[in-house]
C-alpha cells in the first residue's frame, strides 16, 4: 500500500457490518438515477472521478491490523466502469436496468481492493440512467439522501 496518506477506524456502523457479515460478505447498496438527458462517457466519467477524488472513503481499502479492521485511505482509486446502450428506439428501458442491478448485486468489493464504487450509464433515446453500486461501506439507504421509490 504505498500510496496509503493515512489509517483511519471504521466507525460504529462500520464496525457492525464488519461483525454481522464478515468481511467477504459486505453487502452492496444500489442507486438508480435518471438524468434526464443524455451525458456523454466522457462527462459522466469525469463527474465520477470527480467524486471519488473528493470523497476518501471511496479511496479506501480495508484492512486488518492486528485483529481491528481499518480504513486505509489511498491518494488515488480505479473507478469501475461501463457504457451500454439500451436497445433500439422505443424499447423500454426497465428490463436493461433491472438487469444491471441484478448483475451488480453477485458482485462483491473484495476487501483490500480499491474500487468502492461501480457505475454503469445506460443510454436510451435521449435520455440516461446511472445505475451505481458501492460498498456498505461507504454508504447506506440514509446516505445516498434520495426520498423512497
Amino acid at each position: 500500500m504505498d500510496s496509503t496518506t493515512r489509517v483511519i477506524p471504521l466507525s460504529l456502523q462500520q464496525q457492525a457490518l464488519w461483525r454481522a457479515f464478515g468481511p467477504q460478505q459486505i453487502p452492496v447498496s444500489h442507486c438508480v438515477l435518471r438524468m434526464g438527458k443524455r451525458w456523454s462517457r466522457a462527462q459522466v466519467l469525469t463527474a465520477c472521478e470527480r467524486l471519488v477524488a473528493r470523497h476518501d472513503l471511496l479511496r479506501s481499502v480495508v484492512r486488518v491490523d492486528g485483529n481491528t479492521p481499518v480504513m486505509a485511505i489511498q491518494e488515488s482509486a480505479d473507478l469501475q466502469f461501463q457504457e451500454i446502450e439500451a436497445g433500439p428506439s422505443g424499447s423500454g428501458v426497465e428490463e436493461p436496468l433491472a438487469e444491471i442491478v441484478r448483475a451488480q448485486r453477485g458482485v462483491e468489493f473484495p476487501v483490500g481492493e480499491q474500487a468502492r464504487l461501480r457505475v454503469t450509464l445506460l443510454s436510451h433515446d435521449d435520455a440516461a440512467w446511472l445505475v451505481i453500486a458501492a460498498s456498505a461501506l461507504c454508504v447506506d439507504g440514509s446516505s445516498w439522501r434520495l426520498p423512497p421509490a
